[in-house]
């Protein structure tokens, strides 16, 4: 250590900066294997005094932040030494930069952007959409919920048929954004590009009872067909009617359905108890004619139209 030391002063007073930086790496490395990192942090900086761009040096003083376990200032570091490497045009250096800083700090929201540009730029879309779709998830959990749209949008420039980032995009304008109505707009193009997403199919019959939209929910439902599904619709139903009895809206509903999916009976009930409001008269004379005429009950059904 002392030689080498000596040496890089005798360089530096003959001119020799190059030497002598070379020399500074060697203590460097020295003063590392030794666990002098107080020492070996001073050498590296040292170099980058003399030669800012040295790249060796800044990889060695990256190295001893993470032994001394300084991540923002080995964050900062793989920040300029990414720098370089871009000036330099050598893409694959900084993409390997950005990667170990998201290592040490996974919600660096500026470095997932500048890394997806950059697998954009090297024409790596898969790698640039994942990186996307992993910015979406940050800003989710973290509230963020205006730019984790845009992030899910960013994946759908790439490919329109991103079936993961699609069904993300629409929990995400339903349950966080309260855009129910965009949302069911993504699991219904999610449905003409796979049929048989069940979760997708799930959220937009849901959806569908949400907003009212009831010959769609039972058109989807018929899609599922998954009794499971349906169960959990009657429920809702169910449950709606026992908080509050005169829910009228939901006992159509209800009735609607039961009718649908050939449960004559169960509809015929619903729709009997909706003669006491006024509002639904009309349409449960109507519904019951239809149902009477569906089971074959001639008479009964004409009743219920004449009235």
């Amino acid at each position: 250590l002392d030689a080498h030391v000596k040496l890089s002063q005798l360089y530096m007073k003959s001119g020799m900066t190059s030497k002598a930086i070379e020399e500074n790496l060697v203590i460097a490395d020295i003063y590392m294997n030794q666990g002098k990192y107080d020492q070996a942090m001073d050498m590296a900086q040292n170099v980058i005094g003399a030669e800012p761009t040295h790249i060796t040096a800044r990889e060695k003083l990256i190295e001893v932040y993470h032994k001394k376990g300084l991540g923002e200032k080995a964050i900062v570091e793989c920040q300029n030494l990414s720098e370089i490497f871009l000036k330099k045009n050598d893409v694959d250096k900084a993409i390997e930069l950005y990667e170990k800083i998201l290592e040490i700090e996974p919600k660096y929201y500026e470095i997932h952007f500048k890394l997806a540009e950059l697998y954009e730029k090297k024409g790596f879309n898969s790698k640039a959409m994942q990186e996307y779709i992993g910015m979406a998830e940050v800003y989710t959990q973290d509230g963020n919920y205006f730019n984790a749209v845009e992030a899910y949008n960013k994946v759908l420039s790439f490919d329109q048929n991103n079936l993961e980032a699609r069904y993300q995009l629409g929990v995400l304008l339903a349950d966080k954004m309260d855009d129910l109505d965009s949302a069911l707009k993504e699991f219904e193009l999610i449905r003409r590009l796979s049929p048989t997403h069940m979760d997708a199919l799930q959220r937009l019959t849901l959806g569908y009872i949400k907003t009212g939209q009831l010959a769609q929910a039972i058109q989807v439902s018929k899609d599922l067909k998954n009794k499971d599904i349906l169960g959990d619709i009657v429920d809702r139903y169910k449950e709606a009617i026992d908080n509050n009895p005169d829910d009228y809206d939901a006992k159509y509903n209800l009735g609607i359905i039961y009718k649908e999916f050939g449960d004559l009976e169960n509809a015929i009930e619903q729709f009997q108890s909706l003669v006491k409001c006024p509002e639904k008269l009309l349409d449960a004379y109507n519904m019951l004619g239809l149902c009477f005429e569906q089971m074959g009950m001639g008479n009964l059904a004409i009743n219920q139209f004449k009235k």
